[in-house]
Order: structure tokens, then C-alpha cells, then sequence
């Protein structure tokens, strides 16, 4: 039967697969245990199963055709869940900024004002992605009127209310846009910062990645990300402020919220340089490090080998 190999590149092994019907054929990494990063396994047989049915569907395995069919059911679902968020928050856009001010209503903590106290006068270009009604934009804006601001976000409801607070304070340093944070419309190394701000826990994992992975590539090697992300309090009264917000959020949410964050964001080739404690948040400013490929975490990669290839994965 015939065999399908990726081949090797630097810093990348190679990943061997033989397309049978017979039983038993699994994928294997040269000198790793076979349950090193079952994701990035599936990712990789999902590509192959995809060009072999293009090329030769007789040849494709069961085992490997159920994986190429459930994880392409599960992309269909993460991007219906981003369409019911996009559609929730262009209902709420109107009183959201009314509901994050009950947590953040102490100026010394409030988590916007951190993330302006982490621009330098150096910056010049920033993005903010999710940015909703631009709070965040605005704040930065204000206090730092030499830096040129691109907020985009998926809500035009939310960019409706962002463009009105713009122009009701006069700030000329904001352009706002409605672009896929997964996917931006933006070149390699332009931006001295990048910000998001509570909005990663509401997506899955894979959605968290590919997310995180735009913003270090538009990020410039010597600029800072700042990433805002709830932090459960400790106090009973702070926990019980806290109840709505552990109820209305999803369940990627709970997930990200036991995560180690160093490692977690150490898979996407950031490293954590600081964290500030806010009001029910942490800010982490974080700085480019090594990307790892999905398959294993050990060995360094560029951005473009950590993903996997869309062309060529099946060869005879």
C-alpha cells in the first residue's frame, strides 16, 4: 500500500503514516512516545486524509477518515460558537460598557489603566484585537495622543458604539475596523503593541492559538503583547461580585482558567515578562520567545513549520 511521509526540516522530524485498511497503523514520532501531543497527531492525519481523498479516496483508511471527519465537525462548531458570540455581543454592545464598570470601578486598579501604564513614548503603532467598543483604545488614546491606535474586532454593533465615544472625545489617533482576529488583513512586524482583553477564554483552545499566533506575527521583534484575562478573587465578597461572571461564561472559559500560563502561552512563542494583579484580572506583558510545533514541545520551530502544511502532506 502506498506510504506518505512530511518531509524533514530544520528543526521538524519527520512524520511517517501508512494509509491502510488493515488494522493497527498508527502515527508515530521518530524517538518520541506515541502519545506525545495527540492534537497536533490529529491536525497532521487530518491534512493527509484531505489530499489522499483528492488523490487517491480508495487508498484512505477508516481510522484515519474518522479523524479527518470529526475534526472537521469540530471546526464547524468553534465557528458556529464565534458566530453566536459575534451575534451576542452586537445585542449587548449598548450596555457593555455599563456591565465590565461594576468590576473595574477603582482607578488605581483598573486593569485599562494598567495596560496604558505599559506604553512607553517610544511606541508608536498599536492594535488592539476583540477591542468591542474600543474602551481600551480610548483609554490608551487619551494619555498617549502621539501613538497611532487599529482596533478591530468581528461586532460592527460594538464598532457602531466604539466609532460614537471616538468621535464624542474628539480622538484622531483610533481607526477602527471589522477584521477576523484569527485572520488579519495586516503585514508581518508592524505593530510596536499588541493588546486583547477578556476575550481568549471565550473561545476554544485551537481559536485561542491561531489568535495568539497573528498577533506575534504582526507584533515587531522588540515589541510587547499585553494580554487581559479574568483571575478569580480570593475574598468571599469579591467571589460572590464575581458569581454572575462564573455563570455566564463558557465552558473554554473554566478551561483556560487552569492553565499554567507560562506554558500556555510559551506553545504559541511568547514568554511571560510580567504580570500585573487588577480588579478580578491579571495583565501579562509578554515578549516573543521560540515558537513549538504542535507536535512536540521540545523542539523550537519557525511560525510557519508550527503550522501544519496545506500543501504537499500526502506523497506516493
Amino acid at each position: 500500500m502506498p506510504k506518505s511521509a512530511i518531509s524533514p526540516s530544520p528543526g521538524n522530524r519527520v512524520i511517517t503514516t501508512t494509509l491502510s485498511a488493515t488494522k493497527g497503523n498508527t502515527t508515530t514520532l521518530n524517538g518520541t512516545s506515541k502519545t506525545t501531543r495527540k492534537n497536533g497527531q490529529k491536525i497532521g492525519r487530518m491534512y493527509k486524509c484531505r489530499d489522499a481523498l483528492m488523490a487517491r479516496p480508495n487508498d484512505i483508511s477508516p481510522s484515519d477518515l474518522k479523524i479527518f471527519l470529526s475534526v472537521n465537525v469540530k471546526r464547524q462548531r468553534m465557528k458556529m460558537r464565534y458566530k453566536i458570540h459575534r451575534r451576542f455581543y452586537n445585542l449587548i454592545a449598548k450596555i457593555y460598557n455599563l456591565g465590565i464598570s461594576i468590576y473595574f470601578n477603582k482607578e488605581e486598579t483598573n486593569p485599562r489603566n494598567a495596560i496604558a501604564k505599559l506604553i512607553s513614548e517610544g511606541d508608536s503603532t498599536l492594535l488592539e484585537v476583540c477591542a468591542g467598543t474600543c474602551e481600551n483604545s480610548i483609554t490608551i488614546a487619551k494619555r498617549h495622543t502621539g501613538i497611532h491606535i487599529t482596533a478591530i474586532d468581528m461586532s460592527r454593533k460594538m464598532l457602531d458604539v466604539a466609532k460614537w465615544n471616538i468621535l464624542k472625545d474628539n480622538i484622531p489617533n483610533i481607526d477602527v475596523k471589522v477584521m477576523d482576529a484569527s485572520n488579519l488583513e495586516l503585514g508581518d512586524k508592524k505593530f510596536d503593541v499588541v493588546v486583547i482583553s477578556l476575550a481568549l477564554h471565550e473561545m476554544e483552545e485551537s481559536m485561542q492559538q491561531a489568535i495568539l499566533l497573528e498577533m506575534r506575527r504582526v507584533l515587531k521583534d522588540d515589541g510587547k503583547c499585553i494580554v487581559v484575562e479574568w483571575d478569580r478573587p480570593k475574598s468571599i465578597g469579591r467571589k460572590m461580585k464575581f458569581a454572575f461572571i462564573e455563570l455566564i461564561e463558557p465552558r473554554s472559559y473554566r478551561r483556560l482558567m487552569k492553565q499554567d500560563m507560562d506554558k500556555y502561552f510559551g506553545k504559541v512563542g511568547f514568554k511571560v515578562e510580567d504580570t500585573i494583579l487588577c480588579d478580578y484580572t491579571k495583565v501579562y506583558t509578554l515578549r516573543k520567545g521560540t515558537p513549538y510545533s504542535p507536535l512536540s514541545d521540545r523542539y523550537p520551530v519557525s511560525r510557519d513549520q508550527a503550522r501544519p502544511s496545506q500543501k504537499g502532506a500526502f506523497t506516493s
